[in-house]
């Protein structure tokens, strides 16, 4: 059990622009019920390109800390089980979430 929202987490479509003191974006979990926010993030004004890729790494926290546990199941007492296709596939998407 986690004590955090379950994912997964996206980025709201709108920037909102604050001309005194800079950007900031919403993180948000489409729960079925309506949208909870997670994070706002914020940037000062000039750094709206940083903003974005701190939002989407925000965002995609849920998926890469599941990546990162079943990539640590594959760790068994002193030695290394190849992870199948699935998992790779699941770390890899979820690091294009987080950087691109």
């Amino acid at each position: 059990m986690t004590n955090h929202t379950s994912g997964p987490w996206v980025l709201s479509n709108v920037v909102m622009d604050n001309d005194r003191e800079g950007t900031y974006v919403i993180v948000f979990c489409p729960d079925g019920v309506g949208y909870g926010r997670v994070a706002m993030v914020f940037a000062e004004c000039g750094r709206e390109e940083e903003l974005h890729h701190n939002a989407r790494l925000i965002a995609a926290a849920p998926e890469l800390l599941d990546a990162l546990t079943e990539l640590a199941k594959c760790h068994i007492e002193g030695g290394f089980v190849q992870p199948d296709k699935d998992v790779l596939y699941a770390a890899n998407d979820a690091i294009a979430k987080a950087t691109q």
